[in-house]
């Protein structure tokens, strides 16, 4: 849940989401991440390669929408259409054409 924090607080100038902490005195998903991993120590399910790697792809993310938001337009969470998960699926099938 605070990775995706982490990725809609990077992304949320590029979406135009409003600021989404219930309080100012909350710190950054990040930081709450990396104060959360620190105190389980031993028992976290996760290495710190791991954690680095999850930030990574946040990172990649990010990128990848604000490159796309170049194309699409400013409002990308309205768009219409559907998106599939393909291992759900045997070929990639077109909306409304498909379906």
């Amino acid at each position: 849940m605070l990775l995706y924090l982490h990725f809609l607080h990077q992304v949320k100038d590029l979406c135009g989401l409003k600021v989404f902490s219930v309080s100012n005195s909350h710190p950054e998903p990040k930081d709450r991440i990396f104060t959360l991993y620190k105190s389980l120590g031993k028992k976290s399910p996760l290495s710190d390669g791991a954690l680095e790697e999850l930030f990574s792809v946040s990172d990649d993310l990010s990128e990848i929408l604000a490159e796309r938001l170049k194309y699409v337009g400013e409002d990308i969470l309205t768009f219409y259409g559907s998106i599939y998960l393909p291992s759900y699926i045997s070929k990639k099938k077109v909306d409304r054409v498909d379906f």
